[in-house]
């Protein structure tokens, strides 16, 4: 066995490519191009792809923010390293896990993709209103201002982000502190101090920020806008200044209680200044904000009219999540919705409202109940990274492991995955022991498998995504899919339809929270039941061995096959239920006996797998590719 000093060396050589990684990349791709399985419908190009990823870039990324990589701080197209160590010392272990959590949490495609729709959206949303602040003063200044914003965005937006890309770390240094008024390594935590990845977060940022101040916006004033500056509320410094503190290990808190705060609150100024500029721009509340927020550069009068722009401009976005939220796959707008810029919490706001709607909820204006619940929703979503506030204390079985894992590795996974998508849920899993589907002891682990690809080493470790039950796409109540496509990256642009696949699965993820309801408000008939309590479920697409219990294996087109089977049946009912509701003897009846009718109506909902169309869920799914499990086969 090589002694550790050749092996440290060893690897240091393969690391010192430049970021994407030469050596590491191309090790991947070829141990991902060999172990691939094409007879079980593998493709060798995305399993080199997702090794390429792995090796080429997760890697390198990986030992940087853990500090074992001499020269921590490297600009993002070149990493020379003096040095790997492997068990380094200097920098505290606190700090080291902070860097790690910041790199696990930020490096997923999706995330660096709101990361730079947010800054572009601040840009913008500053142009905007300054265009409203010209149509309510005439003022031909405010006009000039904007057009000088968005011309600068374009013209020197792409320039100065691969500048940024290339500098070196004085250079970038010195030129964050020129456009943003302070040091990376003081700012924002997104920016790492312009450590690998951070780069990706600081360039757009720095762009926007460039464009916002030739449009007479200070630097302070510009980098809210891209949600990378100072809080402007007195209440939002306080806490800020607290949260660093602790994160910090200082106000007798400790090194646990460092770690505690920064895995609570990982990305705590980006929330802050989120919840700060969607309350200036929320309809009506904005009106309320107070004088201190604004710069005191600004006269009353001024002051007036940049609340009004920011009103107008703040319903205009509200209004456009929520004609978004019924015609838009939510899949795009989750990734997207950062192009509001600060006015990401209005658009959140109306994109939930629309989805309150559909599920039949009582309007939040009339109701106390459900404006509690529209801004509970939008208070979740107060980092437009999709990290919500202490969300480690409250899904724990889904945060440790995402930051165990680096986030791009995940999106390996799902990028090497047909599935649409992966079973995680602990009771759901112990309940697939039961039937033998799942192995036993394993049901604690969904959330750090369905993060491992099964890929080159991982493979037949038992551990991986694939291990783990499929789940297929949402339905409605009658089996129809909701998502016709299935995956938000269509055909048509001469690209295998595996890697488009893949890339809609990293860039625009799908999550369970995100699918529509089974039940929309928007039809009319499903509507009509919802008034009398009819709610259905989704049809199940489970089809058991008749006298074992055991399900059989689904494709998705068995699973699809079935859960339509399923809901035709329930379709050839509903107009049956209806005429009943409407006719003239069930309207005599006292509301006591409407519910009692309504009540024997929901329970004998054509749900039943003894009915004729239950029993021809089994051969239907055979037919279209289901299989028996190994255990009944010869």
């Amino acid at each position: 066995m090589p002694p550790i000093p050749q092996i440290s060396r060893l690897l240091r050589r393969g690391l010192e490519a430049p970021l994407f990684s030469k050596t590491y990349g191309l090790m991947g791709a070829g141990i991902g191009g060999a172990t691939a399985k094409p007879e079980e419908g593998e493709s060798r190009l995305m399993h080199a792809l997702g090794g390429a990823a792995l090796g080429g870039v997760a890697l390198p990324l990986g030992l940087q923010s853990l500090g074992m990589l001499g020269g921590a701080r490297k600009p993002l197209g070149q990493m020379p390293l003096p040095d790997l160590d492997v068990f380094p010392k200097g920098k505290a272990f606190k700090d080291r896990l902070s860097d790690y959590t910041f790199f696990s949490m930020l490096s997923s495609p999706d995330t660096i993709i709101r990361a730079n729709a947010g800054a572009i959206g601040g840009a913008v949303q500053g142009a905007m209103e300054r265009v409203a602040q010209f149509g309510m003063t005439g003022e031909l200044d405010r006009l000039k201002e904007a057009t000088r914003i968005m011309t600068t965005l374009v013209d020197e937006g792409p320039s100065i982000y691969r500048k940024i890309l290339k500098m070196s770390p004085q250079d970038f240094n010195d030129f964050y502190v020129k456009t943003m008024g302070k040091a990376p390594s003081v700012v924002s935590e997104q920016h790492m101090g312009g450590q690998g990845i951070g780069r990706l977060f600081a360039a757009p940022d720095i762009a926007a920020v460039n464009a916002l101040k030739k449009g007479g916006f200070s630097s302070g004033e510009a980098a809210r806008y891209t949600l990378s500056g100072e809080p402007a509320s007195a209440l939002g410094k306080t806490v800020l200044d607290k949260i660093r503190k602790a994160q910090a290990g200082r106000g007798g808190v400790g090194t646990l209680g460092a770690i505690a705060a920064t895995q609570l609150a990982p990305f705590p100024r980006v929330a802050i200044q989120s919840l700060e500029k969607g309350a200036q721009r929320f309809p009506l509340a904005g009106l309320l904000t107070p004088r201190s927020w604004r710069s005191p550069l600004l006269s009353d009068a001024q002051v007036r009219t940049q609340k009004v722009g920011e009103q107008l401009l703040g319903t205009g976005v509200m209004g456009t999540g929520y004609l978004a939220g019924g015609a838009v796959d939510p899949r795009i707008t989750e990734t997207l919705g950062p192009l509001a810029g600060p006015g990401f919490l209005p658009f959140q706001a109306g994109r939930e409202w629309k989805e309150m709607r559909e599920r039949g909820e009582p309007s939040p204006l009339t109701s106390p109940l459900s404006m509690g619940k529209l801004a509970s929703a939008v208070l979740k979503e107060g980092s437009p990274f999709g990290h919500t506030p202490g969300s480690i204390a409250l899904n724990m079985t889904r945060e440790i492991p995402r930051r165990m894992i680096p986030a791009i590795v995940g999106d390996v996974a799902k990028f090497l995955d047909p599935a649409y998508g992966r079973e995680q849920q602990q009771e759901i899993l112990r309940g697939y022991t039961r039937t033998g589907e799942f192995d036993r002891g394993k049901e604690r682990l969904g959330g750090i498998m369905s993060n491992i690809p099964t890929w080159g080493p991982f493979r037949g470790t038992g551990m991986t995504r694939q291990e783990l039950p499929e789940n297929f796409p949402p339905v409605d109540i009658l089996g129809r899919q909701q998502y016709p496509r299935g995956q938000v990256m269509g055909t048509g642009t001469g690209l295998p339809s595996e890697l488009l696949r893949g890339l809609s699965r990293a860039v625009f993820p799908s999550h369970r929270a995100l699918e529509p309801t089974a039940q929309p408000e928007s039809v009319e008939a499903f509507r009509q039941l919802r008034e009398y309590g009819i709610e259905p479920s989704r049809p199940r697409e489970r089809v058991t061995i008749p006298g074992t219990g055991i399900p059989v294996r689904h494709t998705p087109t068995s699973a699809s096959v079935v859960q339509r089977l399923r809901g035709a049946e329930l379709e050839q009912a509903i107009p049956r239920i209806l005429a009943f509701l409407k006719s003239p003897e069930f309207l005599k009846k006292s509301e006591s006996e409407k519910m009692y009718w309504a009540s024997q109506i929901r329970s004998m909902l054509p749900q039943d797998p003894r009915t004729q169309w239950g029993r021809a869920a089994l051969p239907a799914a055979m037919a279209t590719g289901a299989q028996v499990p190994t255990m009944f086969r010869s």
